[in-house]
């Protein structure tokens, strides 16, 4: 009698899970800009890109090659004419002396918004890796893992930069912090040699697990009261059921968010308006890393909203990044 118990309680969990993913995905295909949700290729043929114009951009200067569904590498360096299409061909590109931010983007993250962010650092000098990701790499780890597994930690301990700077918004720091779990469990040593890299890091509007859902939701529906409220509620319940399958990894992730800081020089963005990314919130998130002995400095922005500081005070925000990175010997 138990074991039958036990195959239908998985068998509802089953269903549930489907349910979800289904409704999930549903709301995900009604959202402009959402990064492509197939995991199926690993790398995408660079005339999908647009323009076609050997992907040097009028408005930006320099030259972007999407070597998967979730990464895009940017360079206005001409060794980037070199022909990349995949991770693998990075290993092409020489990186010796050079420096390089990586951006983990806010979510559904268009390209064309983090192009603003990689124009500052391919200015002066960077080359840029942008990671993009959607809600439903959220709700189901298991996707945003593979992504970390296959592709982010086999570029980042391919390439071989001087120096690196590390430049989150959002639900980008949580990845990061899966970034981190899952480096910890390479014995090669190249990991720590990419951790010598890392000079400083940057957080614009970060959020924790408490402030998730609710970043969610507004990413979703930002015009909509009513749906967003629904859609908290939704994921909510999806949180309590599937816990095992999405909520620890949420939670793991606050963990190291709090707990295991990068030992390097931080800068937290955030305003005094944004309640996904509350001031309380980057306060207490200050202090924990002081406490591991972190150097910490914070900028709060007047009346923005949530990731779009640098849009409402463009001068200041680029000026308070080239400040930090002079600081730290980035440039």
């Amino acid at each position: 009698m138990p074991s039958k118990m036990s195959k239908d309680t998985s068998v509802i969990n089953f269903n549930l899970r489907e349910f979800f993913q289904a409704v999930f995905s549903l709301i995900s295909s009604y959202i402009p800009g959402m990064v492509s949700t197939n995991r199926n290729n690993n790398s995408t043929n660079g005339s999908e890109l647009k323009p076609k114009s050997d992907y040097r951009y009028d408005k930006f200067p320099f030259f972007a090659r999407q070597l998967s569904t979730s990464i895009t590498f940017m360079s206005a360096s001409e060794d980037v004419e070199i022909v990349l299409s995949s991770i693998e061909d990075l290993g092409k590109y020489p990186t010796e002396g050079r420096s390089v931010c990586i951006i983990f983007c806010w979510l559904n993250a268009e390209l064309k918004g983090v192009k603003n962010y990689a124009k500052f650092y391919t200015d002066n000098g960077f080359d840029v890796v942008a990671v993009r990701f959607n809600v439903l790499d959220v709700l189901l780890p298991r996707r945003l893992e593979e992504v970390i597994k296959h592709e982010l930690i086999p570029l980042l301990l391919l390439v071989k930069y001087e120096k690196t700077v590390v430049h989150g918004f959002s639900v980008g720091g949580y990845v990061w912090s899966r970034l981190i779990k899952n480096m910890e469990l390479d014995l090669t040593g190249k990991v720590a040699e990419f951790f010598k890299t890392i000079r400083c890091t940057i957080w614009d509007s970060v959020v924790d697990l408490n402030y998730c859902k609710k970043g969610i939701g507004f990413t979703i529906f930002p015009n909509s009261k009513v749906l967003r409220h629904v859609l908290v509620i939704l994921v909510d319940l999806y949180m309590k059921v599937f816990y095992n399958s999405c909520t620890k990894y949420l939670e793991e992730g606050n963990y190291y968010a709090y707990c295991k800081p990068m030992p390097v020089p931080s800068l937290l963005i955030y305003s005094d308006t944004d309640f996904i990314s509350p001031e309380e919130l980057n306060i207490r998130l200050r202090r924990s890393w002081e406490s591991f002995g972190v150097p910490c400095r914070s900028k709060s922005f007047i009346g923005t909203k949530h990731v779009l500081h640098m849009k409402a005070y463009p001068l200041e925000y680029l000026s308070e990044l080239k400040k930090f990175l002079v600081e730290n010997e980035m440039t």
